[in-house]
C-alpha cells in the first residue's frame, strides 16, 4: 500500500479522490486497536482518443500497471459513438501516477493520447440573476 490516511469527517470533500477501504487488508494492530490501512483512489481524465478505442482497450491498457476499479468511455447520448476521452479510476495513487507517467503521449490506434489526473467536478447550476449580491 502506498499510504496511511486518517479518515475524518471531512477527508473527501471538494475532492475527485475516494477513499477506499481494502478489505482484502488484515488490520493493522496498534497497542490493542485495529485500524484498516485507507489508501486514495485516483481518478485519471484519458484524452485524444481515436473514435474507435474501445473501453476494454483503455482498461487493458491501465491494467499493465495496476488494479482498474472503474473505466468510463465517455460517448454521445444520440449516436452512441464515443466523444474522444474517458475516465480511468484506479484505487492505488502509486499505481496511477506510473499509468500517467508511461501512457500520457503513447500512440494508440493512431492517436497520441494525453492521460493526467481528473480535476474535481465544477459546480455547472447556472445561478439565478434576481438573486445577485449586488
Amino acid at each position: 500500500m502506498d499510504k496511511l490516511y486518517t479518515l475524518t469527517e471531512n477527508a473527501a470533500r471538494d475532492s475527485n479522490e475516494k477513499l477506499t477501504i481494502h478489505s482484502d487488508t488484515p488490520p493493522l494492530n496498534f497497542g490493542g486497536f485495529a485500524r484498516q490501512e485507507i489508501v486514495k483512489a485516483m481518478k485519471l481524465l484519458v484524452r485524444n482518443l481515436a473514435r474507435e478505442t474501445t473501453e476494454v482497450e483503455i482498461r487493458t491498457m491501465f491494467e499493465a500497471y495496476g488494479a482498474v476499479q472503474s473505466c468510463n468511455l465517455v460517448t454521445d447520448k444520440e449516436s452512441g459513438h464515443s466523444k474522444g476521452f474517458a475516465f480511468v479510476e484506479m484505487p492505488k495513487s502509486g499505481e496511477a501516477k506510473a499509468a500517467t507517467k508511461n501512457l500520457n503521449g503513447t500512440e494508440v490506434t493512431g492517436a497520441r493520447i494525453r492521460v493526467k489526473k481528473a480535476k474535481a467536478k465544477a459546480d455547472t447550476r447556472k445561478s439565478d440573476p434576481s438573486k445577485s449580491d449586488a
